[in-house]
């Protein structure tokens, strides 16, 4: 493994292989808390989730994506015998928290490659306290464990160009057909790897080709024998993959392209309110010095900003950007970014002089890498066992009244968006109490303002609109909502004007 002579320097003292190895520990201790805190919310706030335990439970599958969850929470589940749907569901959420965990060993061993120990461990610590990253290891997604295996092939894929041998084509093999089996995006990596050689592979690309399709061969067999069942109901599986493809080419019910944002909808929506302002800006800083001196970069380097582009222009290219969680399509670019922005931190710290420069520089880059994304994710997972559904729930317990409650605004996932519904309509039904969420009428906002929508999209605002001219209340979250977790509740007031002003909403109490 090679490494820049300036990391054999004993400046740090985790430079020291057995201080370097108790970190590293700590690092993954700290991981497992944030991964693994306050799994148990209530199944109906993930709605995807019902879907998967129905699979997991039935042995059933719909191929919208590819198995590897699916069998890794069955085969848990097998084990353990969890008594309900939701000690199942808190399963497969540990079981990604884990995979989470996975991810932040895996990106030591990838910045070992390139980086001195100490930023070798500042990677694998930022990765640990990310907090799109923390956030969807507590969710049934298999993002999560798509971003593991990306991190996994890039490991194999590194190995494989130092050497190319039985073990290291094998290795790369089972990776990359992991990967595959954990989302369909992960063919991405086919073009990422067949371009190797243009980036700096020391082999001649005919002879690493030949090897590639030899791992090519593993790579199928390891997605097959995971996803076995499509060999039975391969119908199925091509209608599922279609359906993907179709779901990704058109969008979901509001449409936002590219060009809507200036290619900067998921920069600002999603990495930088994933990793925060801080984070992303520091490893911009790093992508940004590594593209302008390309041709003096190194392999790992180059392949490494190549990959951060490709997953982030195939997710912001598509018109697929779904609410509530748009975030978790860009959460694969999160630790190829990290990488960078370690090894941009390391670089511009041997060069800094005099040291008072290279402390300052290094406590900034610490505070944004690690210390302000810790505060964030330790937040946000706090948040998620005083969700804003839980408490609203609470508010109509003492506050009795016909409620409607539209999707994603109450502890179940019963209900469909209010913007399909007109609130004449449903005040004459005898409703005093519509519950309307944030992750509904959000993403309707901002279609509103976009071209080229769906007539529902506009129609739906404006009912929202019609419904917010009533007297409501907001129950918002404590610290901010992210992913699927703490919308902004508005409970609306559609009672008969005598009978509020004789019975006025109370107004909300700020712990509750």
């Amino acid at each position: 493994m090679h490494t820049p002579a300036s990391a054999d320097k004993p400046v740090w003292r985790l430079n020291r292989p057995r201080v370097a190895h108790l970190a590293l520990a700590g690092i993954l201790v700290l991981s497992l808390v944030l991964n693994l805190s306050n799994v148990g919310f209530p199944l109906g706030f993930h709605a995807d989730e019902l879907t998967k335990i129905h699979f997991i439970k039935t042995g059933t599958q719909d191929f919208h994506h590819p198995l590897l969850m699916l069998q890794l929470v069955r085969v848990a589940g097998s084990l353990l015998q969890p008594a309900t749907d939701q000690d199942l569901v808190v399963v497969g959420r540990v079981l990604m928290g884990l995979s989470g965990l996975a991810s932040v060993l895996l990106m030591f061993v990838l910045a070992r490659h390139r980086c001195s120990r100490p930023w070798a461990l500042g990677a694998a610590l930022a990765v640990a306290v990310s907090p799109t990253l923390v956030v969807h290891a507590h969710y049934l997604d298999e993002r999560t464990l798509l971003t593991t295996f990306l991190l996994a092939a890039a490991v194999g894929l590194f190995r494989f160009v130092e050497r190319q041998t039985p073990a290291t084509t094998i290795g790369l093999g089972v990776a990359m057909g992991l990967a595959w089996s954990s989302h369909f995006g992960a063919i991405l990596l086919l073009p990422l790897f067949a371009l190797a050689p243009l980036m700096g592979a020391t082999q001649p690309p005919r002879a690493f080709w030949a090897a590639l399709s030899r791992a090519g061969a593993v790579a199928g067999g390891t997605f097959l024998a995971v996803n076995w069942p499509l060999v039975r109901d391969l119908p199925l599986f091509l209608n599922g993959l279609r359906n993907d493809v179709e779901h990704i080419a058109t969008g979901h019910d509001v449409v936002i392209h590219g060009h809507h944002y200036w290619f900067a909808f998921h920069l600002v929506n999603s990495l930088a309110a994933g990793m925060t302002w801080p984070a992303l800006v520091a490893t911009l800083g790093a992508v940004t010095a590594t593209a302008w001196t390309w041709t003096r970069a190194d392999f790992h380097d180059r392949w490494m900003l190549a990959a951060a582009l490709v997953f982030y222009l195939a997710v912001e290219i598509a018109p697929l950007k779904p609410w509530p969680d748009y975030s978790g399509y860009a959460i694969p670019v999160v630790p190829f970014l990290v990488y960078l922005g370690a090894r941009g931190a390391d670089r511009l710290l041997a060069f800094a002089r005099p040291p008072v420069v290279r402390a300052f520089v290094g406590a900034a880059i610490v505070c944004a890498l690690i210390l302000y994304p810790l505060y964030d994710s330790t937040r946000l997972v706090i948040g998620l066992a005083h969700d804003t559904r839980t408490r609203a729930a609470g508010w109509l317990g003492s506050h009795p009244g016909k409620v409607l409650v539209e999707k994603y605004a109450g502890v179940t996932d019963e209900g469909r968006s209010v913007g399909t519904l007109d609130s004449t309509d449903v005040s004459q039904g005898g409703v005093d109490y519509v519950l309307a969420s944030s992750f509904m009428y959000d993403r309707f906002k901002v279609g509103s303002r976009l071209p080229g929508q769906d007539a529902a999209v506009y129609r739906a605002q404006a009912r929202y609109e019609a419904l917010f001219a009533h007297p409501f209340i907001e129950i918002a979250p404590v610290y901010r909502s992210l992913a699927f977790s703490n919308p902004t509740i508005r409970i609306v007031d559609l009672r008969p004007p005598a009978v509020r002003l004789l019975h006025p909403m109370p107004p909300l109490r700020p712990d509750r």
